[in-house]
């Protein structure tokens, strides 16, 4: 199980994902592994939302 920070996260909606981060989603996939998001995330991705 890893816990994402919100960095990490919003590289997923560029256009151009970092390898890195992109080679780590590919690897939990497909491990099967969970990715946990904090409360702190969340609020930080809705508090992203909410300012676009």
């Amino acid at each position: 199980m890893y816990l994402a920070d919100t960095n990490v996260i919003s590289e997923t909606k560029r256009k151009a994902i970092n390898a890195g981060v992109k080679a780590f989603f590919e690897e939990v996939d497909a491990k099967k592994q969970r990715v946990q998001l904090s409360v702190i995330t969340i609020g930080e991705i809705r508090r992203g939302v909410d300012l676009a």
